[in-house]
């Protein structure tokens, strides 16, 4: 496979794994109507990572200084994420578990390699991709921490 062709393939699943965590939790703002609009944040959030996958990758084409590291990620692992997510949608569709063993699986998903390395796949000392990765790096972090706090918060009710 080509070099342009794998980069766009990563790029391209990166942001269905994004868009996949965001529609679990937008089916968690459906089961969970008093926590709706903690969910609906994580999903604005979420997607906003995949859209800014996506520009990051343009934006890596119109420059000389920003890479893609298309070593760091195996096509194959992304996949299964992919596949693994969309099966704990189907999970949640079809079995009643609750609050927290949604926020467990949202911390599991959050917390993986796939989640907090998600944006190693850029390089470069460009000042703008390294402001949009550090902001994307806050985000994720923040969100890793809410979802936890939550979870602290009702594991002990």
């Amino acid at each position: 496979m080509s070099s342009i062709k794998r980069q766009k393939e990563i790029i391209s699943l990166l942001a269905e794994n994004k868009e996949a965590t965001a529609n679990l939790y937008r089916l968690y703002s459906e089961k969970f109507p008093h926590y709706r609009d903690f969910w609906l944040q994580l999903v604005k959030e979420t997607q906003e990572q995949a859209d800014l996958i996506r520009t990051l990758f343009l934006y890596s084409k119109r420059q000389e200084n920003v890479f893609i590291r298309t070593e760091i990620f195996n096509i194959d692992g992304i996949k299964w994420v992919i596949k693994y997510t969309n099966n704990l949608i189907n999970e949640a569709k079809s079995r009643k578990y609750g609050m927290e063993k949604a926020l467990s699986l949202a911390l599991d998903i959050e917390s993986s390699l796939m989640g907090k390395n998600l944006f190693r796949v850029f390089q470069g000392e460009d000042r703008k991709l390294q402001d949009t990765l550090k902001y994307l790096e806050e985000k994720s972090e923040s969100r890793l921490q809410r979802i936890s706090s939550l979870h602290d918060q009702i594991k002990d009710l």
